[in-house]
């Protein structure tokens, strides 16, 4: 049985705005999901998770949570589940992959298309703007990219300027 802890801050408990396309296949896949329990009847696996209340509280067991990362028989699909892919990539074509990475990405994302930090800390669950800046803001080529177009175009502009 799985046990769901609770978050490390209370900063981390939050709602993200989330792109159509995403809402759409997230909508889409607790559809199939509905669809694949009702065609598997009684071989759906029913899934039991704990819930970790917090300390000195006991824990809570919930019989079919409301949860989305599933296989299709309804098992609980956890990143232990993907090992096997993380394997294939790491060996087939050299990837080290961790789930945690495409967080820094996403980070960097925001950050490259000019995302203010304070925004981006409340996406990522950070109770202080400096969390994120200290470890998710990295300098992407097209950060450089865009500061050197700044500094050419503020050039370009100097020397017009002098010219007339």
């Amino acid at each position: 049985m799985w046990c769901l802890r609770n978050t490390k801050t209370k900063a981390a408990i939050r709602e993200i705005d989330l792109q159509d396309d995403i809402y759409n296949y997230l909508k889409d896949l607790k559809a199939k999901q509905e669809q694949q329990k009702e065609k598997l009847g009684v071989a759906y696996h029913q899934t039991r998770v704990a819930i970790d209340n917090g300390r000195n509280k006991p824990k809570t067991v919930e019989e079919n949570p409301d949860l989305i990362n599933l296989k299709d028989n309804g098992d609980f699909l956890s990143t232990d589940s993907s090992k096997i892919l993380f394997r294939m990539a790491r060996d087939k074509i050299n990837l080290h992959f961790k789930y945690h990475n495409l967080r820094h990405t996403h980070a960097s994302w925001l950050a490259e298309h000019g995302v203010p930090a304070i925004v981006t800390k409340k996406r990522l669950g950070h109770s202080k703007e400096e969390t994120t800046l200290r470890y998710y803001s990295h300098i992407t080529q097209g950060m450089r990219n865009d500061l050197l177009d700044k500094l050419n175009g503020a050039a370009k502009e100097d020397t017009e300027t002098k010219a007339s």
